[in-house]
């Protein structure tokens, strides 16, 4: 299977090939980010703006540790705009991107481990 958004090269080079450490991330990651996506868009519809900036940073590193840069620019987005201009349409439809992202990632994810 071709991935598009998770890069295993970058698995190798930044967990020097211990597979062990990598599933235990991807397990982690699948487990939290999902309700922590589901949490930011409660706040996003509540206009909890202050909540949603702590949630978003709370997912960066999770998503930067793992390479998935396209995903981590949503999420970096909605963390600033949450923060210094919140607007409640933009941020619903960042988030809808940062969720299709984020659903194929999980599908690439399982099949990762799946096969491993």
């Amino acid at each position: 299977m071709d991935y598009q958004y998770i890069n295993l090269s970058y698995f190798d080079e930044n967990f020097g090939g211990d597979q062990a450490f990598i599933e235990e991330i991807l397990d982690i990651f699948v487990q939290e980010v999902p309700e922590k996506i589901s949490h930011l868009a409660t706040a996003i519809d509540t206009e909890n703006w202050e909540q949603a900036a702590e949630i978003a940073h709370s997912i960066k590193a999770s998503v930067k540790m793992l390479g998935l840069q396209d995903l981590y620019t949503h999420i970096v987005t909605l963390e600033k705009q949450a923060r210094e201009n919140p607007d409640r349409t933009k941020m619903a439809q960042a988030l809808q991107q940062a969720t299709h992202i984020l659903e194929t990632a999980q599908v690439e994810i399982q099949h990762y481990l799946s096969n491993q």
